[in-house]
């Protein structure tokens, strides 16, 4: 909504907020003509700019810090299942390290897995290595879900979420235990 107000336009009068789901189901929509406009990740950004769409800005201009992807896991669940939760940041770590370890790598499975153009894969690997994205350490970006919680918020008028504090939904307990086992 901010984003759009920077370019003059205002719900509900200049257009309606849907939820369409995430990344893939918003880039679907808008290239079938199911939404006018979706927020789209690298690469899809940088895919649809190429294809003769317009840009309205990128998020991260407007909001520097915000966290992207997140590990959301039952509490009850975790504190029962250490072991597991533990073994998995290991894991979680090791790719993220990968990740910023080996561009080529990186983007050589990206294509693969998902089909895109080489030089899509390496645009994205650079912004997400640049914005950290995906950080090497695996640690939430606490400034990144504060704007995340106050955004959240503005978009479903949500006064109550907008006062809560991202400290509230982070335990990084599991990760560091995990850091410390790999050294």
């Amino acid at each position: 909504m901010r984003l759009l107000a920077d370019h003059g336009l205002h719900a509900p009068d200049d257009y309606t907020l849907l939820a369409v789901g995430p990344i893939l189901s918003r880039w679907a929509l808008l290239q079938s003509g199911g939404i006018d406009a979706g927020l789209q990740g690298a690469p899809l950004d940088y895919i649809a700019i190429d294809r003769g769409y317009v840009s309205l800005g990128s998020p991260r201009e407007r909001f520097p810090d915000f966290q992207f992807t997140s590990l959301d896991v039952s509490e009850g669940w975790a504190r029962r299942n250490e072991d597991v939760v533990v073994r998995f940041m290991r894991a979680f770590v090791r790719a993220h390290r990968a990740f910023h370890a080996d561009r080529d790598a990186a983007c050589r499975i990206a294509c693969e897995e998902t089909g895109i153009e080489r030089r899509y894969a390496e645009r994205a690997w650079d912004d997400y290595v640049r914005d950290g994205i995906f950080p090497r350490d695996g640690h939430a970006n606490l400034a990144g879900i504060q704007t995340l919680i106050e955004v959240s918020a503005l978009i479903r008028d949500l006064e109550r979420r907008a006062s809560m504090r991202a400290e509230a939904y982070v335990d990084h307990g599991y990760l560091e235990t995990a850091l410390a086992s790999l050294g």
